[in-house]
């Protein structure tokens, strides 16, 4: 899950540190509901 934390911080690095807190909790419950549907 490295590489995907990588990316997301490099998606998300131009927005304040509080922003990016939400938005990777906002992708990371968005990836496990994905995985879930499986």
């Amino acid at each position: 899950m490295q590489n995907f934390d990588d990316y997301v911080d490099i998606m998300l690095s131009h927005h304040p540190d509080k922003l990016k807190d939400d938005l990777r909790a906002k992708i990371m419950r968005n990836l496990a509901g994905e995985i879930a549907m499986d």
